[in-house]
C-alpha cells in the first residue's frame, strides 16, 4: 500500500475522533483524497485495533462470489455415464424368471452376454452391474449349469 503520509495522518485523525469507517471514506472523498476503499478500511482497522471479519466470504453477495472450478466454463466436470435399466424375462423349467439389471451400456452388454443364455439362480433377481466385474461375480446371480427353455425377452 503506497499511500501518502499526509493521507495516513488524516485517516488516523478521523478514526481518533471515533468516526466509523464509512464516514471516514465519505469525508476523504469530499476533501478530494482519492484512495481505494479497501485500503482506507485496512488503515481504520489498524488504528482502531479491530480485526477483519472472520468470514468475509459470507458478506459478499452471491452474484459476485467466485464460482467453483467445475461451474466455470474453463473446466467442465467429467461427464457421468447415464444409467440404463433392462429386464430379462423368460421361462426355465416351465417357471417364469426375471433378471432386472442397471448400469452403463458397456457394463450391461458384458452382463447380457451371459444372462441371455443362462437363467438366474433365484426366481427374481435385481442386479447393479457396476459392482459385477468378472465371471465369478456374475456366477452369484446366474446359474451357469442351466439354460432358458426359450430365448428370453429383453425390455429396456
Amino acid at each position: 500500500m503506497m499511500v501518502k503520509p499526509a493521507t495516513v495522518n488524516r485517516i488516523r485523525q478521523l478514526s481518533k475522533q471515533g468516526k466509523p469507517a464509512n464516514e471516514i471514506v465519505r469525508q476523504l472523498r469530499r476533501e478530494g483524497i482519492g484512495i481505494r476503499r479497501k485500503t482506507i478500511l485496512a488503515y481504520v482497522r489498524k488504528f482502531k485495533g479491530r480485526k477483519p471479519k472472520p468470514q468475509p466470504y459470507k458478506y459478499v453477495p452471491r452474484k459476485y462470489r467466485r464460482k467453483p472450478a467445475y461451474r466455470r466454463r474453463l473446466i467442465a466436470p467429467p461427464p457421468t455415464p447415464k444409467q440404463k435399466h433392462i429386464a430379462i424375462y423368460g421361462k426355465h423349467k416351465r417357471k417364469s424368471k426375471r433378471i432386472e439389471a442397471s448400469g452403463t451400456g458397456k457394463q450391461l452388454y458384458k452382463f447380457l452376454i451371459d444372462a441371455v443364455e443362462h437363467p438366474p439362480k433365484r426366481r427374481f433377481v435385481t442386479v447393479s452391474v457396476d459392482k459385477v466385474k468378472g465371471l465369478s461375480d456374475r456366477a452369484r446371480y446366474l446359474d451357469y449349469g442351466e439354460y432358458w427353455d426359450e430365448k428370453p425377452t429383453i425390455k429396456s
